[in-house]
C-alpha cells in the first residue's frame, strides 16, 4: 500500500509536488513559529515536521533536518554523560522557574 502511494506520488508532475510540499511544509513552520509567542504547548513537533516534509523535496531542508539530527544526537550524548544527580538539580530549577513564570502570568498580575 505505501510503496503504491509512494509511486503515486512521484509521478505527480514535479512543480506541482514541489508546490503542495511547500505549501503543507510553510503552513506546518507557520504554525510552529506562532506557538513560539502564542499559549500553547508543542512548538517543536509543528517545525520537526515541517522541516521533514520540506526536506522530502528540497535539499536545503534535508541539510537543516540533518543539521537538527546531528544536534540532538549531540545532545543526548550530552545528558547520557551528565551524572544522574545533576540531571535531577537541573530539572527542579527548570520546573520553579516554569512555576515562578505561571505564578507571575496567571496569579500576580494586575
Amino acid at each position: 500500500m505505501r510503496e503504491s502511494l509512494l509511486t503515486r506520488w512521484r509521478a505527480v508532475p514535479g512543480p506541482i509536488r514541489k508546490s503542495v510540499v511547500l505549501t503543507i511544509g510553510f503552513t506546518l513552520l507557520a504554525i510552529g513559529g506562532a506557538l513560539i509567542v502564542l499559549p500553547g504547548p508543542f512548538t517543536l513537533p509543528f517545525v520537526i515536521a515541517g522541516v521533514a516534509i520540506l526536506s522530502s523535496e528540497f535539499v536545503w531542508a534535508e541539510r537543516v533536518m540533518e543539521k537538527g539530527q546531528q544536534a540532538g544526537t549531540l545532545a543526548k550524548d550530552w545528558v547520557g554523560r551528565v551524572p544522574l544527580p545533576w540531571l535531577i538539580v537541573i530539572g527542579v530549577w527548570v520546573a520553579t522557574a516554569i512555576g515562578i513564570a505561571a505564578w507571575w502570568w496567571f496569579v500576580h498580575r494586575p
